[in-house]
């Protein structure tokens, strides 16, 4: 094992509110503290390269959010994550909704790996003999066991060899034989200074296979450390618990730690403020702001007033006024600033360079920055340099504004399956550089700021920084999605899963966005 650390996650703090309904008055005193359900609060984790990292927890420990964050799937609400490593991420839950045969899971999973397209015929075969399912490339992930479908991630992950990967309640799927194929890979896995994470509740075969370990409850890094170290004090915990026979004595049993789970962190050394004792009655930034602004414009306007009664100033002859008109006509048009983004709906829209050193045809689905605008024109920004551009054909995106909200569970039916089945790995590349990003998927054609993934009907998307920002795939199900949601223009935009998802309904796109 060395000191480099392949993903950080510091401080996080994940909580989801109990009821969608939030009284925004309420909410922006921050009386409503009692709905929100904190799952994760304030842990950190690091995983270093030629590691083996164990994570343990019963079921209310929160544990298998962890992966979720990893991988950043899910963003903390509190705290960061730091992962810019290829991660593979295998969990049986997946299966429930994983409705491809074998052989495509196989072929598309290895697609979008470093593993070359002539090779992966071959690999498909030898994936499949690995996993003990020779017979069955035909079958659909519904059709076999989830002792299986644990198998055939295993197998995956043994050929398409990631730099991190993550297994999440795995383990109890797996007979003696296949354990000991699967601890085979994690040696491999070390030996070659990758790494893995075993999430699960097979506390004795991650005791084998871990050689440093995280033990949560309630939510909360209780113990971490050596293996032996973590064990001993995870198995003196349960002998005493076990050793109480009265039902109240156990549920009172370890109440500190269950009731601070639902406290904000504060004082953490990360910018927290003491502030618990009067958190709820202390008037927040945003009224402050609010109040100062308020009373900064009655004073401005008061001053205003008063100068225009005393007739302060001189006015401005008729023909000064007529010239100033014909000036500001015959100028150039300035440009108003602006912090947006735009869209390209079409294929081929051009954008000037303002030095005149390259001029761009913008591939449809385009999304850059607008850093101002006047009545004809956006003025963009590429690379750090300044371009131009019409403003037909571009649809403008603020992400300031009042969109709504969906849980990503609604919006499932009407996403296509290319996307949908592999969200988790295509969003771990979110933000890294188009450098990165191509070295572990390939294109159909390379392109600045639009790409399609060699063999899928999935494209990617790349900002002015030149760093992916997004995704583009098919919508399912169209004329459901129009008739649910009662959508009557041809662009619909939507808050879902930590980004914005907007539908081009004319042309039955998605375009997923995470800023």
């Amino acid at each position: 094992m060395t000191q480099q650390i392949l993903v950080r996650v510091v401080n996080a703090t994940k909580y989801y509110y109990k009821t969608k309904k939030q009284n925004k008055i309420i909410s922006l005193f921050k009386l409503n503290r009692l709905d929100r359900e904190i799952i994760l609060k304030n842990v950190t984790v690091h995983l270093y390269r030629g590691e083996v990292l164990g994570i343990i927890g019963d079921d209310e420990s929160g544990k298998e959010l962890i992966s979720r964050l990893m991988t950043k799937e899910i963003s903390p609400n509190i705290g960061k994550v730091t992962n810019n490593e290829q991660t593979f991420l295998a969990d049986v839950s997946h299966k429930e909704n994983d409705f491809q045969t074998l052989n495509e899971l196989i072929i598309r999973t290895l697609s979008l790996s470093k593993v070359s397209a002539k090779n992966i015929s071959k690999l498909q075969d030898e994936i499949l003999d690995f996993a003990e399912l020779k017979d069955k490339g035909t079958s659909t992930c519904q059709e076999i066991t989830q002792s299986e479908y644990a198998q055939l991630l295993i197998g995956i992950s043994n050929y398409m060899k990631p730099t991190v990967a993550i297994f999440t309640n795995i383990i109890q799927y797996l007979n003696e034989s296949f354990q000991q194929k699967f601890h085979d890979f994690l040696t491999e896995q070390k030996e070659n200074d990758r790494a893995a994470v075993l999430i699960d509740d097979h506390v004795h075969s991650i005791e084998k296979m871990s050689n440093y370990l995280i033990w949560l409850t309630y939510g909360q890094v209780r113990k971490e450390g050596t293996v032996k170290e973590v064990l001993n004090h995870y198995r003196d915990y349960y002998k005493k618990y076990n050793q109480l026979y009265d039902k109240e004595q156990k549920s009172l049993y370890d109440l500190k730690w269950r009731i601070s789970q639902q406290e904000l962190p504060v004082a953490q050394g990360e910018g927290y403020k003491r502030m618990r004792k009067y958190q709820y009655g202390k008037i927040p930034k945003s009224i402050e702001k609010m109040l100062f602004y308020g009373t900064t414009f009655l004073i401005g306007a008061s001053l205003a007033a008063l100068f225009m009664f005393l007739d302060v100033g001189n006015l401005s002859s008729n023909k000064e006024d007529t010239t100033k008109q014909v000036i500001a006509t015959n100028s150039k048009p300035e440009y108003i600033d602006k912090s947006a983004y735009i869209l390209s709906l079409k294929k081929d829209t051009e954008v000037q360079s303002s030095s005149k050193d390259k001029n761009y045809k913008l591939p449809q689905y385009s999304f850059l920055d607008v850093t101002g605008e006047n009545e004809s024109k956006y003025r963009l920004e590429i690379d750090s340099q300044a371009y131009t551009t019409n403003k037909n054909n571009l649809y403008f995106f603020n992400p300031a504004g009042l969109y709504e909200e969906k849980n990503w569970s609604e919006l499932e039916d009407y996403v296509d399956d290319n996307y949908l089945n592999y969200i988790d790995f295509y969003n771990s590349f979110m933000h890294k550089s188009h450098k990165q990003v191509s070295e572990t998927i390939r294109p159909e054609n390379e392109n600045r700021f639009n790409e399609q993934m060699e063999g899928q009907k999935v494209h990617m998307i790349f900002d002015s920084d030149n760093k992916l920002i997004g995704f583009t795939f098919d919508i399912k199900n169209k004329e459901k999605l129009i008739k649910k949601y009662n959508i009557s223009s041809d662009n619909w935009v939507v808050k879902s899963r930590d980004g914005y998802m907007v539908a081009d309904l004319k042309a039955n796109k998605w375009i997923f966005i995470r800023l």
